[in-house]
């Protein structure tokens, strides 16, 4: 019988939501649902059309761009409290994906 995907990645992106600010690795997402990490991977990319490692970054820097605009809490806290390694890899993530720095972004979308 072939595992209802759509059904099991609902589960682990659920607990990507609830556990991003931990180190989460695709190894340990897949045991989650008992298979293996290639099988994981190719069906979490079919089903939700982007990457585990690039899904998990999203909710991060969502969180992240949420804390810049409705807190007063430091670059550094922030990016600890969304599971980035430090601030750097913080920074260069956000960029990368919003074409500006976390300070930046919280200048622009702060009243």
């Amino acid at each position: 019988k072939v595992p209802s995907w759509h059904g099991l990645m609902k589960k682990i992106t659920l607990y990507i939501n609830d556990h991003y600010a931990e180190d989460l690795s695709v190894s340990q997402l897949a045991k989650l649902i008992g298979t293996s990490t290639s099988k994981f991977t190719r069906a979490f990319i079919r089903t939700l059309n982007i990457t585990p490692g690039k899904y998990i970054n999203n909710i991060r820097l969502t969180a992240a761009r949420q804390m810049l605009e409705t807190t007063d809490k430091t670059l550094v806290e922030i990016a600890q409290e969304t599971g980035f390694y430090d601030l750097s890899h913080f920074t260069r993530a956000f960029k990368r994906e919003r074409k500006t720095t976390p300070g930046q972004y919280r200048r622009q979308h702060r009243p």
